[in-house]
């Protein structure tokens, strides 16, 4: 909270006094962006990597210095030959290495702290009532505010706008409200004349291109956390009063210079003349000031142009204010102990002395609270750490032995093991010693000089990758030789590296042998190495191998024999006796792996990996590949495409990440690849059969770069941009290498590039939005309500959706909902209903609502004249205490049942006759009723007999009556119509 409190404060100030000095020289949007800053530093509490001089570093440089007492009472360091320590399970790698224990020794000191009422234990309940008091006042305010809205407001006809226009003169002024279905509410002075109303419209339509809605309620948040504090509510007051300058800027843009006089006279006529307004409230409304109005018309009359000059300074000073306070405080260190007075090397007298300072500086930790409320913070009164040897390595530092170990921190806290959420490997001893790091203590590498000092070169929390201390490595002394050497980038070989290949990043393990070393990927090859040549096989039983071997002359010409069906690679140390490295590979192999898929160039990447005896020269010869330059060039596509697809042996797929540019609009999506389609593309090669790639020239590049950029496909390793319908800029992020590719489709049906990708990747992503957006609290019990606000939901994302996409109408309404089949159970509750909406539609659109059901003809009158009626059956389930969107068929959807009732054969599937009358009494409607009676029509009459018995005379005379409907429809009853009706009546 301090920190938080401190850091934002100053880059308050800071923001203000940028906005007082280049008030005229920027632009008024770059002038708003600038809050965005202060509201990440006020509601993310974290800082990132600490620097030596920033805000925090300054601030505690003020306070009194720790007391150094903390640390000289350490009593005693034991160390432990046995095994474990209480609870800690010794190492693998040097079992004989003594394991340390350091404790303080001054309880009576921390109980003193225990005993006395600090500043926190009465501010922290304040703050958080402070807190609840201004989420009420907002969630008031705004409720209030809705509900005089929809009180009041009528549709404005012949408004043009892509939102709902209403008319309402319950407001102050027009204004722009609502964060998911946001509408534009205008008085009736705003829409007397035709341009002012086009004014208003336009300017609340930037409102919503900005938006501000949202802006609005990240304000409030900061203003409901950060309640006590003045600057806060000075820095939510010139935000909004940007908002408003940002506004008119976007807006005039929009409308041309010819209307900045008209679009003055507008907000001198509209605006009233009041000091802001409830700064709570989401609702753009347009009151000010009489300085805040002045300041307004001022900049419209001014049309000052931003200067290039004055952005660059601000984007500087914006740059050096972040890193001052979004940083945290480098920790000083502890003053060494007594031993340490006579040292005169390394910053602590021992790696012991290092964990006392470490044990001093813990006094206070965050832990998550059990009962779900969020973090909570308590005192350190005790700590204890635990110490363990791991490796040494010595004449690789120059100045002294390198030393890596492992230590944990266990904690004493005031605070019941059952308030505290133990997550991640966390727990508590029976003595209520805390772990709340959960990640199996630190990593910790020291610089051990000769009078015994230490300088300490790392210390992290051990994670799967220790901290980002291992990579592969199979020692402790191969991770501390790899981090020093990668710390001090020193031209040695390391242990453990990767091997580029196309794009992919692949882990390997330096292989020693005499007189070279090879570098082998660490997963996916194995080691088959006899006599004097040393042989890796491929994992993936495609034959491949990679074998280096000492030779003469005459054995190196044996060994180059070509084999029957494979393609060969020779690495050689030149003529006469030497090394030969020899790859193999066979393409008529089929390859159903993806990493297998690229072994022709990671046996390449191998081979060229090798390093032989100083003095050799390595002679490369590639053999002719039977695949041309287009087959290859597709290939490396694939397998690129496969990286950032993610693959099909992999536990979960890898999401990939979509921008579509079109109609003036940017569309990003997150893409979860289904199995079935990652299936596809991995193994089936769409790419390499859909399209047939060739290289583009020089000439054709520069055309490609100036024409728009259509879609980008984008990770960590590669993206993708078409441009156009059929240019492909494929980039490898790592090497920096790029592709310019043109793909024409081999078959009709596939069409351009651009169309391909939007049907397989960004349609399937907008349509997810259904299932991720639509929500209805299940505290809403009655079903008819529920069906009512998912219609009113889906409709609202169609009219959301971007116009490239073919589900796209120009407007949507709800016209009816009506339930006709559900399923009650327990488990997972779901029903179906039918869903009724109008759309506004042409000629351009109309394509996809044709198909299925289809549409009707045009509506002739009323309310939604001209538009056309469409729908579905939509499934709708409880899932975690949220009813969600599930599914839409035009036709035939059901609800979930707890049974397959089948659809062609229902005869064949082994329900009894009671199960499939439980079914019926658990459904209602339509949709079930006829495949349920359909299966009940071929059980035995006894069977049905005797069930219906167990019904109610109701019961027994609705089933009876939906069965003779369906013996009308379709005939006989039972298997050969064996028996009628009667006999069951």
């Amino acid at each position: 909270m301090k920190d938080i409190l401190i850091t934002s404060s100053v880059l308050i100030a800071a923001v203000l006094l940028m906005r007082f000095l280049f008030r005229r020289t920027i632009s008024r949007r770059v002038q708003y962006a600038l809050w965005l800053l202060i509201a990440l530093r006020l509601l993310i509490p974290a800082n990132l990597p600490a620097m030596e001089h920033n805000v925090l570093s300054m601030a505690e440089r003020t306070e009194t210095v720790q007391n150094i007492e903390a640390i000289r009472g350490v009593d005693s360091i034991e160390h432990m030959a046995s095994g474990a320590v209480e609870g800690y399970e010794r190492g693998k790698l040097m079992p004989e290495t003594p394991v340390t224990v350091a404790e303080n020794v001054a309880p009576e000191r921390f109980e003193r702290m225990q005993n006395t009422i600090k500043v926190r234990d009465v501010t922290e309940p304040l703050w958080y009532v402070g807190m609840a008091i201004m989420a009420l006042w907002f969630l008031a305010a705004n409720l209030r505010f809705a509900r005089k809205l929809r009180r009041t407001r009528v549709p404005l006809d012949g408004a043009e706008s892509k939102y709902p226009v209403y008319l309402c003169d319950d407001i102050p002024s027009p204004c722009l409200f609502g964060l998911f279905r946001p509408a534009i509410y205008v008085t009736s002075e705003a829409a007397k004349e035709e341009n002012r109303l086009r004014y208003v419209i336009a300017h609340e339509e930037t409102h919503a291109r900005h938006l501000d809605p949202l802006w609005s309620l990240v304000r409030s948040v900061c203003l409901a956390v950060w309640w006590f504090n003045p600057l806060v509510w000075l820095a939510a007051y010139c935000s909004r009063a940007d908002c408003e300058l940002a506004c008119d800027e976007g807006t005039l843009v929009r409308l041309g210079e010819s209307a900045r006089v008209s679009y003055g006279e507008t907000l001198l006529a509209l605006i009233p003349v009041r000091r802001g307004g409830n700064p709570m409230l989401t609702a753009t409304t347009m009151t000010a000031g009489k300085r805040q109005m002045k300041e307004r018309i001022r900049r419209i009359a001014e049309h000052k142009r931003p200067l290039a000059a004055a952005l660059v300074v601000v984007l500087a000073l914006t740059g050096v204010a972040c890193a001052a306070t979004f940083t945290g405080a480098r920790q000083a260190s502890a003053e060494p102990s007594d031993t340490a007075e006579q040292n005169t090397t390394g910053a602590y007298a021992s790696v012991e002395d290092y964990l006392a300072a470490v044990r001093a500086e813990t006094t206070s930790v965050t832990y998550s609270a059990a009962d779900g409320s969020g973090e909570r913070t308590a005192d350190v009164s005790d700590t204890r750490a635990f110490l363990e040897m791991e490796a040494e390595l010595s004449g690789l530092a120059p100045n002294g032995t390198l030393e890596l170990y492992s230590y944990m921190k266990e904690l004493k806290l005031e605070v019941p093991p059952e308030d505290v959420a133990f997550v991640g490997g966390m727990y508590a001893t029976d003595e209520l010693w805390y772990d709340l790091e959960g990640q199996g203590g630190h990593s910790l590498v020291v610089l051990r000089y000769d009078d015994g000092s230490v300088d300490v070169l790392f210390d992290q929390p051990n994670n799967d990758d220790r901290g980002g201390l291992y990579y592969y490595e199979e020692s402790a002394e191969e991770i501390l030789y790899d981090f020093y050497v990668k710390e001090n980038n020193l031209d040695l070989p390391l242990y453990t590296t990767d091997l580029t290949v196309g794009g992919n990043s692949i882990p390997a393990h330096r292989r020693d042998s005499d007189g070279w070393y090879i570098y082998i990927p660490v997963q996916g090859w194995s080691e088959a190495s006899s006599g004097g040549t040393a042989r890796w096989i491929s994992a993936y039983n495609t034959g491949s191998t990679i074998s280096v071997t000492f030779v003469t002359d005459e054995e190196r010409e044996q060994l180059r024999q070509d084999v029957e069906g494979r393609t060969e690679t020779y690495y050689s140390s030149g003529s006469g006796t030497g090394w030969l490295v020899v790859t193999q590979y066979d393409p008529s192999v089929q390859i159903r792996s993806d990493v297998a898929g690229l072994e022709p160039a990671i046996l390449e990447a191998m081979a060229r990996s090798i390093n032989l005896a100083s003095g050799s020269t390595v002679q490369v010869k590639i053999e002719q590949t039977t695949q041309n330059e287009a087959d290859t060039v597709s290939w490396q596509l694939r397998a690129a495409a496969d990286a950032v697809f993610g693959t099909v042996d992999s536990e979960g797929l890898t999401p990939f990440f979509l921008r579509v540019t079109a109609d003036g609009r940017t569309d990003d999506y997150t893409v979860e690849p289904e199995p079935v389609r990652n299936v596809e593309f991995a193994t089936g090669n769409v790419l390499e059969t859909a399209f047939v790639w060739s290289p583009l020239s020089d000439s054709e590049i520069t055309a490609a770069q100036a024409a728009d950029r259509v879609l980008h496909i984008w990770n960590e390793q590669e993206s993708f941009d078409v441009y156009g319908d059929d240019i492909l800029h494929w980039t490898e992020r790592e090497s920096g290498a790029e592709h310019w590719l043109r793909g024409s489709s081999k078959l009709d049906w596939i069409g351009s590039l651009y169309g391909y990708f939007l049907e397989q990747y960004a349609r399937p992503a907008e349509l997810k939005r259904y299932e991720r957006e639509i929500a209805v609290p299940g505290t809403v019990t009655d079903y008819e309500e529920v069906a009512r606000q998912v219609a009113e939901q889906f409709a609202a994302i169609m009219r959301q959706h971007p116009k490239w996409c073919d589900f796209s109408p120009y407007d949507a309404a709800v016209n009816r909902t009506r339930i006709f089949d559900a399923y009650y159970g327990e488990d997972y509750p779901n029903f179906c209903f039918g869903m009724g909406l109008v759309l506004k539609l042409d000629e351009s659109n109309k394509l996809y609502f044709e198909a299925g059901v289809g549409l009707d003809d045009p509506i002739a009158d009323g309310q939604y004249k001209g538009w056309y009626s469409w729908g579905g059956e939509v499934v709708v389930g409880l899932r975690d205490g949220v009813w969600r969107y599930l599914g839409m068929n035009t036709g035939g959807s059901s609800v979930w049942l707890p049974y397959d009732i089948g659809y062609d054969y229902p005869q064949e599937y082994p329900l009894t006759t009671g199960q499939v009358l439980s079914l019926y009494e658990l459904t209602g409607g339509d949709t079930h009723d006829f495949r349920l009676l359909q299966m009940l029509v071929w059980k035995p009459a006894d069977e049905i007999r005797a069930e219906m018995a167990k019904l109610t005379d109701a019961q027994r005379r609705e089933l009876l009556d939906n069965m003779a409907r369906y013996n009308e429809d379709y005939g006989g009853l039972g298997s050969n119509g064996s028996f009628t009706l009667s006999e069951f009546e």
